[in-house]
């Protein structure tokens, strides 16, 4: 059977999720910082749960030969996910899972019906000294601009789901835009999933024919400034083959730290 959590016992999760940067976005939702739903099979003592951070993503772990995943697992995806997605006007859904045979064999499986399509992640951990010995071989691209800049954590559609508590409607997160001919160019900032000092970067350089042009490094350089000045710890999260995403990292002075598993499906 499944069973959603309250807010007030997200926190019967956290032993589940210990130990590993990828789950910082659980964090950010057991710590209220970020909206998200928790399912789990027990609800004062679970050995097994999906945390969502809705919008976003979701997060499973615990005992993957747990009888309330085999059995629930597709009901819960049918039932309550896919309908609640569809309410953002999202249709697609991607569940990170631990990288371990025994999850991916039952993460296939519970999925089989939906054709789930299988990538990698990896978070990379950002090296202070690393940075600093990296920062002065770049400067801000002529022409152009940076300005600190406060973001909705949540797009619009997520923003109007019944379902979404009225305290993340007007929440922002901090960042930095690079602004060239008064066009936004690239922006680099906390995507809202954050613990503790520790969130989870978005960059974005909008115009393809813009990108390769040092815009992402510059306004990453000035995010991570923010993040010294502010005692922040950033975490840089993208996919395995997303070289050009890899290298803009590397120059920023982030190192790998760990990759897992991630399905996603469309409906």
């Amino acid at each position: 059977m499944i069973h959603e959590l309250e807010p007030s016992d997200f926190s019967n999760v956290t032993h589940l999720f210990q130990g590993h940067k990828q789950y910082v976005p659980v964090f950010s939702v057991i710590d209220r910082n970020f909206p998200g739903r928790v399912f789990v099979d027990e609800k004062d003592s679970p050995d097994t749960a999906l945390v969502w951070a809705v919008s976003r993503w979701a997060y499973i772990d615990g005992d993957p030969t747990n009888p309330w995943f085999n059995s629930s697992f597709a009901e819960l995806i049918q039932d309550v996910i896919i309908p609640s997605s569809v309410q953002m006007g999202m249709n697609w859904f991607e569940l990170y899972t631990p990288d371990s045979l025994e999850w991916m064999t039952a993460i296939e499986t519970g999925l089989s019906s939906y054709k789930p399509e299988k990538h990698h992640e990896t978070v990379f951990t950002f090296d202070e000294q690393e940075y600093l010995a990296l920062r002065n071989a770049y400067t801000l691209p002529s022409g152009s601009r940076i300005e600190r800049v406060e973001t909705p954590i949540l797009p619009q559609r997520a923003r109007d789901a019944p379902f979404v508590a009225e305290e993340f409607k007007t929440r922002t997160s901090f960042g930095f835009r690079l602004i060239r001919d008064q066009k936004v160019i690239s922006i680099c900032r906390s995507n809202g999933l954050a613990s503790g000092n520790e969130f989870m970067i978005d960059v974005e350089t909008f115009d393809e024919k813009e990108r390769s042009k040092g815009y992402a490094t510059a306004v990453g350089r000035a995010l991570l400034d923010y993040c010294l000045e502010h005692g922040y710890i950033p975490l840089w999260e993208t996919t395995s083959d997303n070289i050009p995403s890899r290298k803009v990292a590397r120059r920023l002075g982030f190192v790998e730290h760990e990759s897992y598993p991630v399905y996603a499906i469309e409906f």
